[in-house]
């Protein structure tokens, strides 16, 4: 699914039909990156186990430490941020900023947190973790229905990756949650780091979907509300 033929616009003189076109168009792009930056320890993490599988058929993995983290929260603050000047209101802008001027003067003092839910209905996140999920919903001051597609999503077919935000989007159109004129902001992760965020805006009404799609013989079971 990618970004919608407006409706009424004619492909060799043939007007498309608003009950076939996509129900999406793209209003929004931000993407950040980061310089993965490796440390002295972590290189003699990976000499050494280099070492220990040189002439075998094994290959090297992947450590994740507390730096590996933090990069991840940087890079998606950073994203989070270009998105936020893009889209949110005055209104929300300028509180956050009084926030940051009051900080410098009292570090006792908290910082604003943008209500992105002013200007987006529905959320959809990676899908790396029920604990990332749930921070990156505390840290945006979500709630728990609003990480509900994310959370679902990875109960029912696990960490598919980038695949996993299409996923959270039949999630929500099955369910018959989102409407003409609703916003979803579906955010992605990739290596570099990278943060990759884009908006999507519904342009016709959708129906049906419960008939059909990934969610259409197990939607009646979701949400679960006790998961592990």
């Amino acid at each position: 699914m990618g970004p919608s033929i407006t409706v009424g616009i004619s492909w060799f003189g043939e007007k498309v039909n608003e009950d076939t076109a996509a129900p999406f168009k793209v209003t929004k792009l931000a993407r950040a990156s980061t310089l993965h930056v490796v440390s002295e320890k972590t290189t003699e993490i990976t000499e050494r186990k280099g070492a220990i599988i040189a002439g075998t058929t094994l290959r090297l993995g992947v450590t994740i430490n507390r730096e590996s983290v933090q990069e991840v929260r940087e890079t998606i603050r950073s994203n989070v941020s270009i998105l936020g000047s893009q889209i949110l209101p005055l209104s929300e802008k300028f509180r956050y900023a009084v926030s940051m001027i009051k900080k410098r003067f009292n570090k006792s003092e908290g910082i604003y947190v943008p209500n992105f839910k002013v200007v987006i209905q529905h959320f959809c996140f990676p899908c790396s973790g029920r604990p990332l999920i749930i921070e990156l919903g505390k840290g945006l001051g979500l709630s728990e229905r609003d990480i509900e597609p994310a959370l679902m999503t990875l109960h029912r077919f696990g960490n598919q990756s980038s695949s996993s935000l299409w996923y959270e989007l039949a999630y929500l159109e099955t369910k018959e949650k989102v409407h003409k004129g609703d916003k979803i902001w579906q955010l992605g992760m990739g290596t570099g780091l990278k943060c990759d965020s884009i908006i999507l805006q519904c342009i016709r009404p959708i129906v049906g979907e419960h008939e059909k799609g990934p969610w259409a013989d197990c939607i009646h079971r979701y949400p679960i509300l006790a998961l592990d």
